[in-house]
């Protein structure tokens, strides 16, 4: 009976006011979910190998719920660690620290920290990103859109952890409490208890325990639970659209300078002799140059230089995108491959590609299309003893050259990290001393006596001898063909 639904429903309320219906879920193998053809996996099984959170972050984020999805266990897996174990580490990371300082939170439970710290230009930034990241959350989950929102909050846990923590790892180190620490700690609670209330609809269980941990112990001032808590709001005066885009850039910089050493097999403890980048904007030169020394250290490169042209380090060859011109330009697709093959310039084309302008191309002497930046397929040849890697507005060159010292630079910093290894295979304190032993030959024992201050500095050694008799720990290793026995005594 048609009527029926205007029988029930007529004079009540909708029973809800916004809906949104799932796609299929199907196997991996992109069939209709059955126990006959054995594709079929019970949410029990996922609920106790996985977890409901890791179950729960596959929908929101996986891809847009009214597609149909294939359900794939190592997709849940993967989600599980770039977002949700990535985010406890963070918090991990946080408590060990806290606990060794003593250091207790203050204010208002979503308060900012306040005026009477300095912040330095990290804790800006990444304030910065976080109040960004809530109005792109709560924006997104107004228009009932949970793939953008997810999608923001894993790319700030992503900065957090991979830029925020890492970068600022050395304040948290430091001995005693200074105002720079505080000034971490504050800033780091605030991003945890900021980031947990806002994955609290999406991740309820894990954001329930964090809570727990971070804000109960403050007593009975609080809402019980995450769950009853007011959802944060964007703090205007933390937005810094500025900053966010130079350190942006900055990012963009050394994840290129890092795919040029993955390319040519040099590991990321290898000092390099230097990196020249080009900049589609010039008028940022300026700015990034002031953060020279940052970069230098992301890329373990000796100088950093920017510069107008690439030339000098790689060519280019320009070819069409026949995916996109195709259906644009018809019969003109060949004519603008053999127009683009034959271009004098091929690096002016890059250039305003890089900066998003539009390229005019001429066919047959008289005739001129315009191509995008996605019309083309660009090709990077580099010259020899540079690697190049390059996105939209930037190109990075890394020189490959190792010269005997910095060869033996990196290998000090391969000790520095076999060590480190020792003292977590130990379980030692993070502020725990120790007595190092090496015992070895060649480069390697060069190495260690042109860079001895800087080992013990980095492994927490009071002093470094060649005998390992009275080591608690020994290890024989082999670093680049020469072999070492490495001893350690807690202290």
């Amino acid at each position: 009976d048609d009527r029926i639904p205007e029988q029930i429903f007529g004079d009540w309320p909708h029973p809800f006011r916004s809906c949104i219906v799932l796609g299929h879920i199907l196997g991996e193998d992109g069939l209709k979910m059955s126990k006959s053809l054995k594709n079929y996996r019970s949410p029990d099984y996922i609920f106790e190998k996985e977890g409901a959170d890791a179950m729960r972050w596959l929908f929101f984020a996986g891809q847009a719920p009214w597609t149909s999805l294939r359900f794939q266990e190592k997709a849940i897996t993967e989600g599980q660690r770039e977002f949700l174990l990535r985010f406890w580490n963070v918090y991990s990371f946080f408590t060990i620290y806290a606990r060794i300082d003593g250091w207790q939170p203050k204010g208002d439970l979503l308060a900012a920290p306040g005026s009477d710290l300095k912040l330095s230009e990290l804790d800006r930034w990444v304030l910065a990103e976080l109040h960004s990241t809530v109005e792109k959350v709560r924006n997104a989950l107004d228009g009932l859109d949970n793939l953008t929102a997810s999608t923001a909050l894993n790319d700030f846990v992503d900065a957090l952890s991979n830029w925020y923590v890492r970068r600022g790892r050395d304040r948290y180190w430091s001995e005693g409490m200074n105002a720079d620490k505080e000034a971490a700690y504050a800033t780091l609670y605030h991003c945890l208890v900021t980031t947990t209330l806002l994955a609290a609809p999406f991740v309820p269980f894990i954001t329930e325990h964090l809570y727990g941990a971070l804000v109960k112990p403050r007593g009975d001032d609080f809402p019980e639970s995450v769950h009853l808590c007011d959802y944060p709001r964007s703090d205007p005066q933390r937005l810094d659209d500025a900053l966010c885009r130079r350190m942006a850039l900055i990012r963009e910089i050394t994840s290129l300078g890092r795919a040029c050493r993955s390319r040519e097999k040099l590991r990321v403890r290898q000092p390099l002799p230097a990196v020249r980048i080009v900049l589609a904007d010039q008028s940022m030169v300026a700015e990034l140059s002031a953060d020279s020394d940052l970069i230098s250290e992301e890329l373990n490169v000796k100088g950093v230089e920017f510069v107008e042209d690439a030339s000098e380090y790689v060519s280019y060859v320009v070819k069409p995108n026949f995916k996109t011109i195709g259906p644009r330009f018809g019969a003109d697709a060949r004519a603008i491959a053999s127009a683009l093959a034959e271009h004098p310039d091929p690096a002016s084309i890059v250039q305003a590609a890089s900066a998003g302008a539009s390229i005019p191309l001429t066919l047959d002497g008289d005739r001129v299309v315009v191509l995008e930046a996605d019309d083309l397929d660009v090709r990077i040849h580099q010259k020899e003893g540079w690697s190049a890697a390059e996105a939209r507005g930037v190109v990075v060159v890394l020189s490959t050259e190792v010269t005997p010292e910095l060869h033996r630079e990196g290998l000090v910093r391969e000790v520095i990290s076999h060590v480190q290894g020792i003292r977590r295979d130990l379980d030692l304190g993070y502020d725990q001393r120790i007595r190092l032993s090496i015992k070895t030959e060649g480069d390697l024992a060069q190495a260690i006596d042109e860079h001895v201050e800087h080992l013990q500095k980095e492994t927490l050694s009071v002093e470094i001898c060649q005998t390992t008799d009275d080591s608690s720990e020994i290890r024989d290793i082999e670093i680049d063909g020469t072999t070492a026995r490495i001893g350690v005594q807690p202290l």
